[in-house]
């Protein structure tokens, strides 16, 4: 995804989300992406950046939870998804994670997003190109749907998933 394609998909986003736009900041934020990558090993997707540039961390409808870095901050988030991912690595090694392998092994689960009720949803970072990766929920009690439809969800929860997983 292209940044003019991000761009795109934030101006749905803030379409789908009216209340989100009372967040906006004013002049997008200076994040260093680089001191991201050496803490997390890869960059995200360029939607999430453009996400994290004009918004800081929010909730939507006191459920969904998107944890975005701020200037000066950046390991902090990326650290916060690294012990997410330490999460995924005790459901794998104890054989209860139906065979989603944590990141970094291939096809591996990065957590970006959760809710107010235990889910994970994570990016299944499935290449070198993060626009190319896809979302997947894992729901408290350790079901693992890939996001297609998100008929399981309101409208608000899947415009914001598909942004985070969008292609």
């Amino acid at each position: 995804m292209g940044e003019s394609q991000a761009a795109r998909a934030l101006a749905a986003l803030e379409q789908a989300v009216p209340a989100l736009q009372g967040h906006r900041r004013p002049e997008p934020a200076e994040l260093d992406w680089e001191v991201f990558r050496a803490a997390l090993g890869v960059l995200p997707p360029n939607n999430y950046t453009l996400l994290a540039h004009w918004y800081p961390t929010f909730t939507v409808d006191d459920f969904l939870h998107v944890v975005l870095p701020t200037a000066g901050r950046e390991t902090t988030v990326a650290h916060g998804m690294l012990e997410d991912v330490e999460m995924n690595r005790y459901l794998w090694e104890d054989d209860d994670s139906h065979g989603n392998a944590p990141f970094p092994e291939p096809n591996g689960l990065l957590p970006c997003a959760s809710s107010n009720q235990g889910d994970t949803f994570s990016w299944v970072v499935n290449g070198d190109d993060p626009d190319r990766w896809t979302v997947m929920a894992r729901a408290r009690h350790n079901r693992l749907p890939r996001i297609s439809g998100l008929y399981f969800l309101p409208w608000w929860h899947f415009a914001v998933m598909r942004f985070l997983g969008s292609a």
